[in-house]
């Protein structure tokens, strides 16, 4: 752990990069997965710093918020986020699709910090889910294994507003995730575990067209860990989430 923790040291001062940290809260509360974010501990639990822009936070702030929160057991790690859009647009309904072609979250997970056979998950407004796993980034020579699932998760959104319909305002989509620690090939943390993860939303400029939209070749890219340059596949620049009890 001291020399993991001492080469995250090192590449965040080489890149001039601190990455962000969050403590997520243990919790024996039961915690139903139906996007209603109800029980205490959504309450109570701090969110992760904002978004930026993935390639420095001295671009412009993102237009639309996206808080999220983390928690866990000893059994599931928990997420809750709530992606504020105007302008709610997804397409894809089929598991494996390309879903960052269109407004996306998606979730990154390297439990042990070597930079190696990571985790992906891309979620997009209709519940559709793109998971996969990543033997390292792709500009280290990775390969994506897409026969990688997310064995048992939960999920659940709830939609403030409607889906690809342009002649209203929407508010938010609201996701709400138990992920099983099974599931990310580790198990429960202990006192003091520190994982790399990152955070990314991806919002496409839209032109409302009757009911419907047509999608613009502009995409926004916001990141809890900003990347230096457009590639999320950095995890050596991702942030750090710390599990005490």
């Amino acid at each position: 752990m001291i020399v993991q923790l001492f080469i995250w040291g090192f590449f965040s001062f080489w890149l001039d990069i601190e990455p962000p940290q969050y403590n997520c809260i243990y919790t024996t509360e039961t915690i139903e997965i139906d996007g209603e974010l109800k029980e205490e501990i959504w309450q109570t639990a701090h969110y992760l710093s904002p978004l930026q822009d993935i390639k420095s936070h001295k671009k412009p702030s993102p237009y639309h918020n996206t808080p999220i929160q983390l928690a866990w057991n000893d059994t599931h790690l928990f997420l809750a986020a709530t992606i504020e859009d105007y302008h709610i647009y997804a397409t894809y309904l089929e598991d494996e699709s390309p879903l960052y072609q269109e407004d996306v979250f998606e979730l990154f997970f390297d439990p042990d910090g070597d930079g190696k056979d990571y985790f992906e998950l891309e979620i997009n407004p209709l519940g559709t889910i793109w998971d996969l796993q990543l033997t390292a980034g792709y500009r280290h020579g990775g390969k994506a294994k897409s026969e990688w699932t997310c064995e048992a998760m939960e999920k659940a959104i709830c939609i403030n507003g409607s889906i690809n319909q342009s002649t209203d305002t929407d508010q938010s989509w609201v996701l709400e995730l138990a992920i099983p620690f099974t599931s990310l090939n580790t198990r429960p943390p202990i006192k003091d575990t520190k994982w790399r993860a990152n955070f990314m939303r991806v919002d496409w400029e839209l032109e409302p067209q009757q009911n419907s939209y047509k999608k613009m070749d502009k995409a926004h890219i916001w990141t809890w860990a900003e990347q230096g340059m457009l590639d999320i596949h950095l995890p050596e620049k991702w942030g750090i989430l710390m599990f005490n009890k």
